[in-house]
């Protein structure tokens, strides 16, 4: 499997103190599933008890200003439903225009592209030990604002 998501952010403020945090948070249906490390069984081949983790899919995270936290590093979630992948922190504020790291401060991927645009692109981990079948997680990204 393969694809992309491009996520293009524009965070206005009246305030210049204003900060940010953007995460990236897997859901697999917990009141579908019997384990939360599992994928959501959508529709089972066989009689096979194998089903795939969570922890297979891997995704990678970049921009023209290495901003992300991994930029460019494939990653996996860290553990069951509702783990995440921090993109950007809000821990200090990180004023847009520098084009560096972490980057949380008000702006627009209209005036600075390359801080405001980012690309995931994601990737399964092939593993023959699992039961054939159709599996599905939601991948959901959360921008907070903190001041």
């Amino acid at each position: 499997m393969g694809g992309a998501t491009v996520l293009r952010l524009r965070v206005d403020s009246l305030n210049s103190n204003c900060k940010w945090s953007l995460k990236m948070i897997v859901d697999n249906n917990p009141s579908a599933t019997a384990n939360p490390s599992d994928w959501e069984t959508i529709y089972s081949y066989s009689g096979g008890s194998a089903i795939p983790d969570i922890n297979l899919l891997q995704v990678r995270i970049y921009n023209g200003c290495n901003t992300p936290i991994l930029n460019g590093v494939y990653q996996s979630f860290p553990g069951g439903n509702a783990s995440e992948i921090i993109l950007i922190d809000d821990v200090s504020i990180n004023p847009a225009g520098s084009c560096g790291p972490n980057v949380n401060g008000y702006g627009s991927y209209i005036t600075n592209f390359n801080e405001f645009t980012f690309t995931i692109d994601y990737r399964i981990i092939p593993q023959f030990l699992y039961s054939p079948g159709v599996y599905q997680l939601n991948i959901r990204f959360c921008l907070v604002e903190s001041n």
